[in-house]
């Protein structure tokens, strides 16, 4: 009787435990599910001559940048860049397989603020962010 009693307490002992142990994960999947990193979306959108545009929104992820998207965007919608890096500087010379004429060249914003070609992928995005990039005169 007294060791069915003692494997009774053990067993009761063995149930606290793994109540407890389930009531720390459980805290711990709600606290990270509320508080933890969650992967944000960006917008972008390509405007091109003659009123054409498409559009793209995606997941980021940490440490993306506007050039990343800019990637990303143009393998997944199936268009075409043409870019080169040149002593460590980003040059964008075409999108789709236009080429700025005389004085246009590709503009990139990031949330209405210009980002100089050379910097794009050095500038991180965030969650909400907008990239818009259109075909101006430089002049």
């Amino acid at each position: 009787m007294y060791n069915l009693i003692k494997k009774s307490l053990r067993k009761l002992k063995n149930r606290k435990r793994l109540s407890v142990i389930i009531a720390v994960v459980a805290a711990i999947l709600v606290f990270v599910s509320l508080f933890g990193a969650k992967p944000g979306t960006a917008e972008l959108v390509f405007s091109f001559p003659g009123g054409g545009q498409r559009a793209f929104s995606g997941e980021i992820v940490e440490g993306m940048t506007v050039f990343d998207a800019v990637l990303a965007s143009v393998q997944g919608g199936g268009l075409t860049i043409d870019y080169s890096t040149e002593n460590s500087v980003l040059e964008i010379k075409s999108i789709n397989d236009i080429v700025g004429e005389g004085t246009e060249e590709w503009h990139f914003s990031l949330n209405g603020e210009t980002v100089v070609a050379a910097q794009m992928d050095l500038i991180e995005i965030k969650d909400g962010d907008k990239i818009e990039v259109t075909l101006v005169n430089a002049k």
